[in-house]
């Protein structure tokens, strides 16, 4: 018998930060958390949504400590907002789940002219995680988790189109580009937070194949004849091949509260290759096991060409007097600051407290892009 929620410890007096918390994976996480007696802060877009999701939880757990934060991850101005209103009404967070995600959508950007599957489900968590650090420092065991998926393995990050400003926009290339971020992203994070011997621990988790919303949203945003065929086809192989969302859930369940989580680990359903069963190690593509990928030496070059933070990407002073050292590069000049913008004073006080400033989270992003301005980088 595999670990289940049946393991979940006693989690009286701790909190738990959930991004999409309103549906799917999110959904059954804070109903399982709730349950365990965690006071579960649910970070969500649609308020309606949400009251309704918190609702059906407290039928499930009478009693459940629950509260809501706006939190639109398409939007950096409601990721600082998010951050802040938490801050104010929280000292100590416990655990931080970044599950809110898109999978397979039509191209689209982000308010801040990012494409739209890197900016959701890497981006805008990234920038959400380095603004929350300061408030895990004081837990007793606390925590970051991502949630990566399967289909990382088909993900390639190009940092010189990570926009596919330049590559014909193909759906399941750039939601497989987003999740190989996401486990880079853990990778270097858990590497700098272990250096600077900060107590937080950092995992990565995914859900096999879980019937949840994410597999109709994409078609839903496509509209038409193909998207309702899509959708048709997602419906189909959701009731016929998927696991319960409940289930799929399990991984960063057990990445968030099983006891002896190694920092940097990723975990994942054990049966079907991968697909359903009881959460376990989980494999990565050779991709996600190194940290350097693919660049020209130009810094800058694939940043949003139409965005409020193009004009504002690439700044190298600013780089170096909030991180220090050699910072140039295309992943800090566009992930790092423009969706760091901003945060220089929250990032700061992270990086006082856990040896992390914000050119170093900048890094962390995508892994360890500092180079010599001359070097180029070698292939994924």
């Amino acid at each position: 018998m595999g670990w289940s929620e049946r393991d979940v410890p006693d989690l009286r007096g701790r909190t738990v930060v959930v991004t999409g918390a309103s549906a799917g994976l999110g959904l059954e996480n804070t109903r399982a958390l709730a349950a365990a007696g965690a006071r579960v802060v649910m970070a969500t877009r649609d308020a309606s949504k949400t009251e309704a999701a918190a609702d059906r939880v407290r039928r499930a757990v009478p009693g459940a400590i629950l509260e809501r934060v706006e939190l639109d991850l398409a939007d950096l101005s409601s990721v600082r907002h998010a951050a802040a209103v938490i801050a104010d009404r929280h000292d100590v967070l416990d655990v931080v789940v970044a599950n809110a995600g898109l999978m397979a959508t039509p191209e689209r950007r982000t308010v801040d002219g990012f494409e739209l599957q890197l900016g959701v489900n890497h981006l805008g968590h990234a920038a959400f995680i380095a603004q929350l650090l300061p408030l895990l420092q004081d837990a007793e065991d606390p925590r970051v988790v991502i949630v990566s998926s399967e289909l990382h393995r088909v993900g390639r990050i190009d940092l010189d189109d990570l926009q596919f400003e330049r590559r014909r926009y193909q759906r399941w290339l750039a939601y497989g580009q987003s999740k190989l971020a996401n486990l880079l992203h853990v990778h270097e994070l858990a590497r700098r937070l272990d250096a600077n011997a900060s107590p937080v621990t950092v995992a990565a988790a995914h859900p096999g194949y879980a019937a949840t919303e994410l597999q109709t949203k994409g078609p839903s945003m496509q509209g038409g004849l193909s998207g309702q065929a899509m959708d048709l086809a997602s419906r189909a192989l959701n009731a016929v091949v998927a696991q319960p969302a409940a289930e799929g859930a399990l991984p960063q369940l057990f990445a968030a509260v099983a006891p002896g989580v190694p920092s940097g680990s990723y975990w994942g359903p054990q049966a079907l290759r991968g697909m359903r069963g009881a959460p376990g190690p989980a494999g990565r593509s050779d991709a996600a096991m190194r940290r350097r990928t693919t660049a020209s030496p130009a810094p800058c070059s694939s940043g949003p060409r139409s965005s409020p933070a193009s004009a504002t990407a690439c700044r190298p002073p600013e780089v170096s007097r909030v991180g220090g050292g050699d910072l140039a590069g295309p992943a800090v000049c566009v992930l790092g600051i423009a969706a760091l913008q901003g945060e220089e004073g929250v990032a700061q006080a992270g990086g006082d407290r856990a040896g992390l400033a914000a050119g170093d989270l900048a890094l962390a992003i995508l892994g360890d892009q500092r180079t010599d301005a001359g070097e180029h980088r070698g292939g994924p």
